[in-house]
């Protein structure tokens, strides 16, 4: 009744997959997607978002990686305090 397809089927990475590796590639490169417009039109077009949308995806994943850094540093310092008093 069903015919098999095998792996003809296309399964694509979520948007937030697709905008995150981009991201990350940009940050190793030292450079900031967000002032690249080119590219922020390529990753619409691939995920199917507009550009406003694929821009508050981008800021909230900047916004994500910046308060991780924030954290890290904050809990380092508390190990290291807490060495410290010891």
């Amino acid at each position: 009744m069903f015919k098999n397809m095998g792996t003809k089927d296309v399964q694509s990475d979520p948007p937030s997959v697709i905008l995150k590796d981009a991201l990350n590639e940009t940050v190793k490169s030292g450079s900031d997607i967000l002032h690249d417009k080119a590219r922020i039109e390529n990753l619409a077009k691939e995920t199917h978002l507009t550009v406003e949308e694929t821009v508050m995806w981008l800021n909230h994943l900047k916004g994500i990686r910046a308060r991780r850094i924030t954290g890290a540093q904050k809990a380092a310092a508390k190990r290291a305090a807490k060495r410290g008093t010891s």
